[in-house]
């Protein structure tokens, strides 16, 4: 058990996630509380789940979903100035490749402040439950490959084979800002693939519900995306690489 007396979690989750990793992996369990972020909370390490305990999804009595911006059960709430990301699965920039880590039941709530919900970068075989993504600045979900520039591992930078029960983004923080939902690509080396989205459900206004780059193989299972009336943005935009 971890505790904070200081109403900011970041550090004591972090603690958290690298203690379950000491011991083999397993999953940190979570309550059904708001955790205020001031820093990024990031797994670089295999085999660690982080496990809340649900969550809910509403608004004022009578506005539209898309006006839902009051979020219940397990929550990271980023707090503070600007900052890169809500919760981040990422390998270490040298490699290789984490392995098995994931999440489920807990909102990332980017309170308009991390320009990322949920960034995912070099992981195989992720297991993410039911995963609510919102108001990040730039977007909410990214599914991608760590850069080349440090990598030194013989390990395949590849993203592959990591599946979602239910992925839900809402990406309307504001009139201006064209934030989108999920991209989802690789670069002109490392690639994305088998990726597996059991459902998704997207929000979006100006910028686009989903972006799939350079990525192959991957499965969408029910898809439902609704644009805000006026917004510009495309449902779906689908573009290879070089």
């Amino acid at each position: 058990e971890f505790y904070c007396n200081t109403g900011e979690w970041s550090e004591a989750i972090n603690l958290g996630i690298q203690a379950v990793s000491d011991e083999g992996g397993g999953a940190l369990q979570f309550d059904g509380i708001s955790y205020a972020l001031e820093s990024d909370v990031i797994c670089a390490v295999s085999n660690v789940r982080l496990q809340g305990c649900g969550w809910s999804w509403h608004g004022p009595a009578g506005a539209s979903e898309a006006r839902w911006t009051q979020y219940g059960g397990t929550v990271f709430r980023r707090v503070g100035s600007s900052s890169s990301v809500v919760l981040s699965f990422e390998a270490p920039a040298s490699g290789p490749c984490i392995v098995g880590s994931g999440f489920d039941g807990i909102v990332l709530d980017a309170a308009g402040i991390a320009s990322f919900g949920l960034r995912i970068m070099s992981l195989r075989n992720g297991r993410f439950g039911s995963v609510v993504a919102a108001d990040a600045k730039t977007m909410n979900v990214w599914i991608g490959v760590q850069s080349a520039t440090n990598w030194t591992s013989t390990d395949p930078r590849d993203t592959q084979h990591c599946q979602f029960d239910q992925l839900l983004t809402r990406s309307w923080l504001s009139e201006s800002l064209g934030e989108w939902g999920t991209f989802i690509t690789g670069d002109n080396v490392a690639n994305v693939s088998f990726i597996d989205i059991r459902k998704l459900f997207y929000i979006h206004k100006n910028g686009h519900g989903l972006v799939m780059g350079s990525s192959d193989s991957c499965r969408l299972g029910h898809v439902a995306g609704f644009r805000v009336h006026g917004g510009i943005g495309y449902g779906v935009l689908l573009n290879g690489g070089n």
